[in-house]
């Protein structure tokens, strides 16, 4: 039986141009197909590859691994920039200085500095620590970079400081370092307290936190009958 004894049949001409048209459909088919197996590949194994990548980055920051030094690092997740550099978010650093007396800095995200070796980048940071006479700190800034080896924090202005006895100041860049409790600052410096207000063009917080000394321009105004510690 032919095409001809039935006309309403495919000519065999016309049944191979069909065929012909299947040909390239099939061969998009195995083209999606694979690129199907190619994207699960990708999401199974190159994900978590690239998450491990990020994780043995951030390993190699300075101090990360010195948890059995006394040095401790939280965070939520991890980021990277639009260069492609990992990062955290909500950070956390927790360490002691050479008392033993703990500090905590926390910051929003924390990225390694390029352009400082051994320094963490941190954003909208909050450092506390606890000096030698019982007195409580904390520092804020907007931006600092950290070296947890050098127990050190830089931190950019604006820079504000309270204390747990009422005293506050605010400054310019302060560097503070954690192993001694000390930091000090080259740039203008403003406070308030119980015993009034001061200026001054610098300050040196010495001792181990005991003495805060003020240089340069030193302005203070007393409030008759305040008591200061």
């Amino acid at each position: 039986m032919t095409s001809a004894d039935h006309p309403e049949l495919p000519s065999d001409h016309d049944r191979q141009t069909s065929l012909d048209r299947l040909t390239p459909l099939r061969g998009t088919l195995d083209s999606v197909g694979t690129r199907y197996s190619r994207t699960v590949n990708l999401l199974k194994y190159g994900l978590p590859a690239a998450a491990l990548v990020v994780v043995l980055v951030v390993i190699g920051w300075p101090g990360v691994q010195r948890e059995t030094e006394g040095f401790r690092l939280t965070f939520s997740s991890f980021v990277q920039d639009q260069d492609g550099a990992p990062g955290m978010l909500n950070a956390r650093f927790v360490g002691a200085d050479k008392e033993g007396r703990p500090y905590l800095i926390t910051a929003e995200s924390a990225r390694q500095n390029p352009d400082n070796t051994g320094y963490i980048r941190l954003s909208n940071l909050q450092a506390d620590v606890t000096l030698s006479n019982g007195i409580w700190l904390t520092m804020t800034a907007r931006q600092g970079d950290y070296n947890s080896e050098a127990r050190q924090l830089s931190l950019a202005e604006p820079v504000d400081i309270f204390s747990d006895i009422g005293y506050e100041f605010h400054a310019g860049d302060t560097v503070v370092d954690l192993a001694t409790n000390e930091a000090r600052s080259g740039q203008p410096v403003n406070g308030q307290g119980a015993f009034g207000n001061i200026q001054a063009q610098s300050f040196v917080l010495t001792d181990h936190g005991r003495n805060m000394l003020f240089k340069g321009g030193v302005k203070v105004t007393i409030i008759p009958g305040s008591t200061a510690r």
